[in-house]
This record gives structure tokens, C-alpha cells and sequence, in this order.
């Protein structure tokens, strides 16, 4: 009579599928949270690149009008921009330096370098990832002297 029941219990599929679901859902979890961290690195990066663009088109139209900024009002400028819509990058994690690059390679134009440094959200910390910081560096144009 054991012996028939233990037969029975080993032939059995009752419960299979929950068992394979249980087994498999982990990692499928953890591949689609995967990929949705890899949406919100690649949203994330282009608002970087065009609030880089547009800090340049800005920085380039105000010394044309004569209003020469500083690093630092460009650094805040490319903060305002990176904080507010459309991009809204949350404004503790966004940092902007600019500096004059070391050497300049063209007369009367002087180079710039704008980086923004942005600490991404995660959404894959339960498996032992930790924070993304991702950056995105952009040279500046200005035309020094006419």
C-alpha cells in the first residue's frame, strides 16, 4: 500500500506548474526590471545630451549679444535646464561643471568643456547592483573677439 501510494506521488504532475513558475520567475523578474533599466540609462542620457546642446546654443547666443558668462553661470544655466521640464532629472542628483579646456587650438575662439554627471535612479538594487552614475561631456565654442 506505501509502496502504490509513493508510486503515485512520483507520477504525479499536480502542482508542476507551479513548481517551474516558482523556479522561473526570479530571473524572468529580474530580466524585464533589466530592461526597463535600460530604458530609463537611454532616456536618461539623451535629456543629458540635449541639455548639453542647449546650454551650448545658449552659452554661443550670449556671447554673441556681448553677455560674457563665467563657468560657473554656465554650470548653473546648464543645471536650470537639466532640473526643469522637459527633462526634469531629479535635482539632487545632477552636478555640472564647466572648465576652460588647457590648451586653445583656435585664434579668438576660446574652448570650453561642459560635463554633467547624473546619478541615475535604480530600479535593480535587490540584486545587488548598485547606483549608475553616468556623465556626458560636451565641448563649448566661443568667439572671443570679433
Amino acid at each position: 500500500m506505501i509502496a502504490r501510494r509513493l508510486r503515485k506521488l512520483v507520477k504525479g504532475q499536480d502542482g508542476a506548474a507551479a513548481l517551474e513558475f516558482a523556479l522561473v520567475a526570479p530571473l524572468l523578474i529580474t530580466m524585464v526590471l533589466g530592461v526597463f533599466q535600460a530604458g530609463i540609462w537611454m532616456g536618461t542620457y539623451n535629456s543629458m545630451r540635449s541639455v548639453a546642446n542647449e546650454t551650448g546654443r545658449w552659452t554661443t547666443v550670449e556671447y554673441q549679444k556681448g553677455y560674457r558668462k563665467t563657468n560657473i553661470e554656465i554650470a548653473v544655466e546648464a543645471q536650470r535646464r537639466a532640473t526643469t521640464a522637459p527633462y526634469s532629472l531629479a535635482s539632487d542628483g545632477v552636478t555640472t561643471f564647466v572648465s576652460d579646456a588647457s590648451t586653445q587650438s583656435i585664434a579668438n575662439v576660446t574652448e570650453k568643456s561642459l560635463k554633467i554627471v547624473y546619478d541615475m535612479p535604480n530600479v535593480m538594487q535587490f540584486a545587488g547592483m548598485g547606483n549608475f552614475k553616468i556623465s556626458y561631456t560636451r565641448p563649448l565654442f566661443v568667439k572671443t573677439s570679433i
